[in-house]
């Protein structure tokens, strides 16, 4: 007689952290967390590590994880698949009441350096490692638009949304190798389309080449923190009517 199958735990808390905020505290369920577990991401609670939920969809590691400030959306991406010609990284947007995918989103290649939301969640900002810096509607699942850099985007922050005109315009702090760009995506009614525009702030001339690694605003606005490679700080005025200088700390 063949003896009864042993029970197995559905728990699954390995994390590797290799890639920067792949773990993220959900901003209104309290006590759940959300990470990336290689391929896979996962949700759950804190207290019960029995209780989460595993959504597949990725083919290679989790590389960049960010969820809305709601809490309704969030969105994955991955390093290049090796499993297909030209080593693409798709994006994907979940669901969190449901845990289904939404829309997979193609374009990014090598590898998904970093991924955010706008303050609406209307749309998603991605960053690859082939220099391409996507926007996507969350609402359709439609490129709005995107851009090609010479060196890879590591971190995009949506500093403030202008809603005087007629339509939104959004305000952008992208780092891009050593520059940190002032961005605004807004509609341009001639061609009827949204279109990212805007150049460099200006930076600490220490002689130092920097790579941004993370970066924060401050509550209101007003203030970027990005922290660095070499270890230090460089605080950013985000407001248009203010000096677009960095600072370093």
């Amino acid at each position: 007689m063949p003896s009864p199958p042993r029970p197995c735990s559905t728990s699954l808390t390995r994390y590797t952290g290799h890639f920067a905020q792949t773990i993220i505290a959900h901003p209104e369920d309290k006590g759940v967390m959300i990470k990336s577990v290689g391929a896979l991401l996962v949700t759950g609670s804190i207290s019960d590590p029995h209780q989460q939920h595993l959504l597949r969809g990725h083919d290679m590691e989790i590389s960049a994880l960010t969820v809305s400030s709601s809490g309704a959306l969030i969105a994955t991406g991955q390093r290049g698949s090796t499993k297909v010609k030209g080593y693409p990284a798709p994006v994907f947007l979940w669901d969190y009441k449901t845990r289904t995918s939404l829309f997979v989103y193609q374009g990014l290649t090598e590898c998904v350096c970093h991924l955010s939301f706008s303050p609406d969640a209307r749309f998603l900002l991605g960053c690859g490692g082939d220099g391409l810096v996507y926007v996507w509607d969350t609402s359709t699942g439609e490129l709005v638009t995107g851009k090609q850099y010479a060196e890879p985007s590591t971190l995009g922050e949506w500093t403030a949304v202008n809603l005087a005109g007629r339509r939104p315009v959004y305000e952008i702090c992208l780092c891009t190798g050593n520059d940190v760009l002032a961005l605004e995506l807004r509609f341009d009614p001639s061609r009827r389309q949204w279109a990212i525009s805007g150049g460099p702030m200006a930076t600490p001339s220490s002689g130092l080449r920097r790579q941004y690694k993370c970066s924060a605003l401050l509550p209101g606005g007003g203030f970027l923190l990005c922290g660095t490679d070499v270890g230090d700080m460089v605080v950013f005025g985000c407001v248009r009517t203010s000096v677009d200088r960095g600072h370093r700390w």
